[in-house]
Formats: C-alpha cells, sequence, structure tokens
C-alpha cells in the first residue's frame, strides 16, 4: 500500500534525527548526546507540526466527501474558477486545500486539488467550504491542457507528479436524477481518458509539425546549395597561344 506525503514526511524527519544523532554520538563519543539530539530534534519537529495543524484549524474548513481524515483547509488564493472549452459545460471551481490564513502563520495549500462545477461548491455555511460531488481521482496527463496549465501557473505548491486531483464530472447525461454515484464515476473516469487521448494527440501533432518543419529547413538549404552551384560561372580549359 502506498504511503501517502504526509507519512513520507514524518518518516523522512524520523530518519533525518536519527542520522543527526548517530553523527552526534561519534563526534562527542557519548551515546547519551546523541539520543538528547534526537528526542529534542524531534520534540521540535512534532512541536512545528502541531503549530501548522492548529493554523490550518484557525482557517476556513474544507469539507469533501472522498473519506479523508483529518481538518482541511482553505484560503482564497488557492482557489480559482476556470471555464471548460467545450460546449455546454459549467464553470468550475478549482480548489487547493491544506493552507492557513492566519497571520502568524499564513501559508498556501500543499494538500490535494478538488475540480468541480462551481455551482456545487457551498461557502459560508458556519465557516465552512463544502463541495460534495461524486469524486474520481485522476492523474494530471487526463486534465484538459489549459487547466493543467493553469493549475501549474496559479497554485503556489502544486506538483503535477505528487499532488492528489479529485475531479468531479457534471455533463448534462450525468446531472439527470436517477444515475447512481457509481454511474457518474465510471463516466467522469471515461471523460478524463479521453481527456488524455486528447493531449497525446495534441503532443504528437506538435512533434509532427516540428519534424515538419525541420524537413522544410533542409529542402530549403539543399535548394540554395543548388542555386548556388548553378549560378556560378562554368569555366573551361583554352589552349594558350603557342601551345598545343
Amino acid at each position: 500500500m502506498a504511503l501517502d506525503l504526509k507519512t513520507k514526511r514524518h518518516a523522512a524527519a524520523a530518519g533525518a534525527l536519527f542520522g543527526v544523532a548517530v553523527f552526534i554520538s561519534y563526534a562527542m563519543q557519548n551515546v547519551l548526546f546523541g539520543a538528547a539530539a534526537f528526542f529534542i530534534g524531534g520534540f521540535m519537529y512534532m512541536s512545528g507540526d502541531a503549530f501548522i495543524y492548529q493554523c490550518r484549524m484557525m482557517t476556513t474548513g474544507f469539507f469533501a466527501n472522498i473519506g479523508r481524515r483529518g481538518h482541511s483547509s482553505l484560503i482564497e488564493a488557492d482557489e480559482f474558477d476556470w471555464q471548460p472549452p467545450y460546449t455546454g459545460m459549467p464553470l468550475y471551481k478549482v480548489m487547493c486545500v491544506g493552507g492557513s490564513s492566519v497571520p502568524i502563520l499564513p501559508f498556501h495549500g500543499f494538500g490535494p486539488v478538488f475540480v468541480c462545477p462551481k455551482g456545487w461548491v457551498k461557502k459560508d455555511i458556519h465557516g465552512v467550504v463544502l463541495a460534495l460531488a461524486d469524486w474520481t481521482k485522476t492523474d494530471f496527463d487526463c486534465l484538459p491542457e489549459a487547466l493543467q496549465k493553469n493549475l501549474i501557473d496559479r497554485l503556489e505548491h502544486f506538483n503535477p507528479r505528487t499532488t492528489p486531483i479529485y475531479y468531479a464530472d457534471s455533463s448534462a447525461y450525468l446531472s439527470k436524477n436517477g444515475l447512481s454515484a457509481e454511474v457518474k464515476i465510471n463516466y467522469a473516469m471515461r471523460a478524463t481518458e479521453q481527456e488524455k487521448i486528447i493531449n497525446d494527440l495534441k503532443q504528437e501533432k506538435k512533434d509532427m509539425m516540428t519534424s515538419m518543419g525541420g524537413m522544410a529547413n533542409l529542402m530549403k538549404t539543399i535548394q540554395d546549395i543548388d542555386r548556388d552551384r548553378d549560378e556560378k560561372p562554368q569555366y573551361k580549359l583554352v589552349p594558350v597561344k603557342g601551345e598545343r
């Protein structure tokens, strides 16, 4: 089972503290100094993590029905509207959670990104933002090209390789009553797969245009060489008077 980013971060911190403890023990020739450094460093790390968590608790809460435990927070700087390029699609809200708006320690969100129709996002409900939808977890490559660019340009801590992305489809067909969540998620997954195919075809087109441009330049160079050769004066041997 893959570990989440928080668990990996804690494991990395524990490994670093252990390395420091071993180094101090060896340098000071005393195991007690190394143990003290490990526990003091661990206490400082845990205190900082708890302080960050408390700042998030004091920020506007965010709730999405994905079974995620713990507190999520959302700040205005980490949300924006996005209009899909396809006809009939509603305005979408993009939100990156995990930030803090507390003046003593403000920071941008570094948690999952949620993408769903703006009409499904309910704000100012006792200080909590609700985004209830039939979510499907998707890869960065399966998002529309324009949305990919917006995520990279507008979200401070977004990483295409590590940031989890949750997407909710809202086509007219899926909005009809009577469809189960499984059906909606299934169609959303198909939509993202088709989007990846579109992105791959666009990339192939770019590569093909680049290749054709290179071939055109090569042909032009060959034509220029042939033209220069044709325009050069043609010389022939003329016998000098008195010579045979």
